[in-house]
């Protein structure tokens, strides 16, 4: 079941559960489920360092790492969308539920990155894809 859920842009920096709608700062994004437990945050590394979260995402990624609800992870996105090897953290627990922030892309590629993720551990909890198509079809 999809669940549409809209991300606080109050300035909060509290995030919240309810019923399994997940709140912090950004955009719109679709559930897959219900989510109770510690999730993954996987973010946009710069491009020039994997190492260092993209400027873009810097101000949600260092709010998220306050928290234990969120285990916060770098991804060489740019790197990976040209063909590089994915370069990101083993997830802590087998089928960790996971969220992506990173700049959109097109459906094969996110379809790709969602089947590399889940090899280190990584479940998505976005259909990234259906959202890029509902924007497509406004």
């Amino acid at each position: 079941m999809l669940l549409n859920c809209v991300l606080d842009s109050t300035g909060s920096r509290e995030p919240i559960i309810f019923f399994g709608i997940f709140i912090l700062h950004g955009d719109a994004i679709f559930l897959k489920e219900n989510v109770m437990e510690q999730i993954a945050l996987l973010f946009e590394s710069s491009a020039e360092n994997p190492n260092v979260v993209d400027s873009v995402w810097y101000n949600e990624w260092s709010a998220a790492k306050e928290f234990s609800q969120f285990d916060v992870h770098l991804f060489n996105y740019e790197a990976y969308l040209n063909g590089e090897e994915l370069i990101c953290d083993k997830a802590p627990r087998h089928d960790m539920p996971t969220f992506l922030r990173c700049h959109p892309t097109s459906k094969e590629n996110y379809k790709r990155l969602e089947h590399d993720l889940l090899s280190l551990g990584y479940r998505l909890l976005t259909d990234s894809w259906r959202l890029l198509k509902a924007e497509q079809e406004m």
